[in-house]
């Protein structure tokens, strides 16, 4: 499982890139993308594969690593049944796949759905604090309202002025 690329000029949209990676048939077997969507630089799409001899189908998860470099396009598809590292599937995907006798695909959509149900920096309302480790020290963080030279809400952290959101990791705990 290595990475494919090939030249692309312009903008490249990875979503649709990627559509096209899912889809398609050969002389036994059809693939259509039924749901995709971007996560970062991750795509993850709901594929149905029909058997075109007994019309029978099923829908797996396809997952798709990319990046855009030196005016190539570069994709590292799989399925979930290799297990992928990456576990950020929305459940509005998940919700279409089929059941699955893969335990590696199983044990994906139990750490998807993990990641999906804990809480989220964006969503937390203000004045909420969280801990986080980072360096072997815990530090603590409470959302504020947007004031002065931020137009969005900002974290403070004890003993600074802010700390930017990017550098919370996504294991934080709410405390209040």
């Amino acid at each position: 499982m290595g990475w494919t690329s090939y030249p692309v000029y312009g903008k490249v949209n990875r979503k649709e890139e990627c559509d096209r990676v899912y889809t398609g048939e050969n002389d036994t077997t059809e693939w259509i993308v039924l749901k995709s969507t971007m996560v970062g630089s991750v795509y993850y799409a709901a594929v149905m594969r029909i058997d075109k001899e007994t019309r029978k189908s099923r829908v797996f998860a396809g997952v798709c690593l990319t990046r855009v470099e030196k005016g190539e396009f570069w994709y590292k598809d799989m399925d979930e049944s290799c297990g992928p590292f990456e576990n950020k599937c929305p459940n509005s995907i998940l919700k279409l796949l089929s059941d699955t006798p893969y335990e590696f695909a199983k044990e994906w959509r139990k750490r998807c759905r993990e990641y999906n149900s804990k809480p989220k920096l964006g969503k937390l309302p203000i004045g909420t604090s969280i801990e986080f480790t980072r360096g072997g020290e815990t530090i603590r963080a409470t959302k504020m309202s947007p004031a002065y030279q931020f137009k969005t809400p900002w974290w403070t952290v004890t003993g600074a002025n802010y700390i930017k959101k990017n550098h919370i990791p996504e294991d934080f705990r709410v405390v209040e």
